[in-house]
């Protein structure tokens, strides 16, 4: 029995809804629905189960003989432990596969005789092959011969196994057998971060922080000065100063962040981390916008923690991520925060967080110094995504219609029906029936229609899949449907 098996039967049982399950949980309808389809499962470690497990017990509480708690725990990791493969997951593991073995699917198509455009709607799970096993047979012996240089350190560090020194036919044997096989992650950590996005409300997320009743910090008549910040617990303190001097300084000008110095020890402090969120809300408030420099060579559960805290902001619109593509020192690290008339610097030796040091400076001149350092740094640095706000429209559509040309196929994953296939009259009902304004209705109408063009010359050429799940009642009481009008 598969997990979704497990809980559907559970849910059936008792007579609940999703949304019951979603009240006494706390775990969201999106991320409920996503277990009951079988779409995601958590981890068997995760806390998750143990409060699923909790939940349909205290529900249960309405049949003649209630459920216990520990009897549903250990039928989940049972369900868990015997997951049989889906193909959704098998094509999942052949997409890290070919990305790891730095594999196209192209060539790919060609040397198992398949079109090109079917190979990625194997990938995408929308399509399976008539004869799987003889398919990933194929698709084995092809990496196994086609795999060398660094795509094979990759490959090796994915099937966390040595293939050095095999001969063709077992290095092939463990590829298809891995190909094959579920994979759960150790920690849970992926999950447990996707389950958290799945539950994220920005809503809910600035009233945490009380950004809705934050005011702008009054400048403060200051006298320039610097200060000087010795070791870890110093340097924490050297964030929280920079924040402080930039929210009370008269100067709205945008801030440079670098850091590769370890998260985790300043994740380990939840003090600290409280107040440097809310410090970055107060600069937001102010209307300072931030470019952060993402150190993305960081162990795993690191990159997890400074996810979980940047996705968050990027969703208010005034943050820009870039990244860098050049191997950094593996002596030194480094910390850049310029902006707003305050400069912080921070150095330290790689495995020392004990000799981490900062200066913290006002000075003019010295601030203008490190802003020129800061902005040789960001012009090294390549956007790690676009972001496009209002007044960027024509930038927007000419970055769809440049994805549309070059791509051979299209896969749309929705949330509600693409606004390019909607009738116009019936979208035009639907504006009347929600009292839209004349101009909002006219903005509306021009993008469905810019939607319609563009898809279709694309559908002229090209293969088009688009996959959208009709929600069932519950879904749709507990998640209304919406116009995707982000465009």
């Amino acid at each position: 029995m598969q997990f979704k098996d497990c809980l559907n039967q559970y849910i059936e049982q008792i007579g609940c809804t999703a949304k019951e399950l979603s009240d006494i949980t706390g775990i969201s309808p999106a991320a409920i629905s996503r277990y009951r389809s079988g779409e995601r499962v958590p981890s068997a470690s995760s806390g998750t189960l143990e409060v699923l497990a909790a939940g349909i017990s205290s529900l249960s509480v309405r049949l003649e003989k209630p459920l216990r708690r520990e009897e549903i725990l250990l039928a989940m990791k049972q369900s868990l432990q015997q997951l049989d493969i889906s193909w959704a997951e098998c094509s999942r593991n052949l997409s890290a596969l070919l990305s790891a073995a730095d594999i196209s699917n192209s060539s790919l198509a060609r040397a198992l005789s398949y079109d090109p455009s079917f190979i990625s709607k194997i990938l995408n799970g929308s399509r399976k092959p008539s004869d799987i096993p003889a398919f990933l047979t194929g698709v084995a012996d092809y990496v196994t011969r086609n795999t060398g240089g660094t795509g094979l350190g990759a490959l090796e560090e994915l099937l966390e196994t040595s293939l050095a020194g095999m001969n063709e036919h077992t290095a092939s044997g463990i590829i298809e057998k891995w190909l094959s096989t579920h994979h759960q992650p150790e920690d849970g950590s992926v999950n447990e971060f996707l389950d958290k996005l799945d539950q994220f409300d920005l809503n809910t997320f600035s009233h945490s922080l009380h950004f809705d009743k934050l005011r702008s910090p009054v400048p403060s008549l200051r006298l320039p000065g610097s200060k000087t910040y010795k070791g870890l617990s110093q340097l924490k303190e050297s964030e929280l100063d920079f924040f402080k001097t930039a929210a009370t300084s008269r100067s709205t000008e945008d801030i440079i962040m670098y850091a590769d110095t370890p998260i985790q020890f300043m994740a380990e402090d939840p003090e600290f981390t409280k107040k440097w969120m809310y410090a970055v809300a107060v600069l937001l408030r102010k209307g300072v916008r931030i470019n952060i420099i993402h150190d993305l060579d960081r162990p795993f559960n690191e990159m997890m923690l400074g996810l979980e805290s940047w996705i968050p902001l990027y969703m208010t619109g005034m943050i820009t991520p870039y990244y860098l593509g050049s191997p950094k020192s593996q002596i030194f690290t480094h910390i850049i925060r310029n902006g707003a008339g305050t400069a912080l610097t921070g150095w330290g030796i790689i495995g020392h967080p004990e000799e981490l040091c900062g200066y913290l400076t006002t000075h003019k001149e010295e601030v203008r110094y490190h802003r020129k350092h800061a902005e040789t740094v960001l012009s090294l640095a390549s956007p790690f995504m676009d972001i496009y706000r209002e007044g960027q429209r024509k930038e927007f559509r000419l970055f769809l219609k440049k994805e549309l040309a070059e791509a051979d196929s299209l896969v749309l994953k929705c949330s509600a029906p693409p606004l390019a296939f909607i009738n116009t009259s019936t979208l035009e009902h639907l504006l009347d029936k929600l009292a839209v304004s004349l101009e909002d209705r006219q903005k509306i109408l021009e993008y469905r229609m810019f939607c319609y063009r563009m898809m279709k010359r694309f559908i002229d050429r090209a293969d088009v899949t688009v996959e959208y799940r009709f929600p069932d009642e519950d879904t749709v009481e507990d998640s209304p449907l919406y116009l995707p009008l982000s465009g």
